[in-house]
């Protein structure tokens, strides 16, 4: 059985001067384990925070299971909007927020998991300056 979601990624920075927001679509099929992708947040001042935002939708025809997610890294936190169950054309959303306290380049990863051994995982990096 094939299944197929769709993961739509929202990009919204905050800033007390601009927002920007974009969008990343990734399909994952039942031919693919693990999609691996990468986000660098950019400089973002200490004290300061930067969000993306993540949808996910199940594209497919039955429901999806979602099992888990984490986040790692200095200065890196996350939360979610998901159930146990995506029932079909269904969506749930993840948050990612770095908030740096000291200076330094900084990396962490992100990693959603469904069902069936599917899973999302996003390499994070930043770098925090005065």
């Amino acid at each position: 059985m094939l299944k197929k979601f769709l993961i739509s990624c929202s990009l919204l920075l905050s800033s007390t001067l601009f927002a920007e927001t974009s969008s990343v679509k990734i399909e994952i099929n039942e031919d693919k384990g693990v999609e691996r992708h990468s986000y660098y947040f950019g400089m973002v001042n200490i004290h300061s925070s930067r969000f993306i935002n993540y949808r996910v939708t199940n594209t497919g025809t039955t429901p999806l299971q979602f099992q888990s997610a984490s986040i790692g890294g200095i200065g890196f936190s996350a939360r979610h909007s998901c159930t146990g169950v995506i029932n079909p054309q269904a969506r749930c959303q993840f948050t990612i927020q770095y908030s740096p306290f000291f200076e330094g380049y900084h990396v962490g990863s992100f990693r959603i998991a469904f069902d069936q051994g599917y899973e999302i995982l996003v390499n994070l990096s930043a770098q925090a300056v005065q």
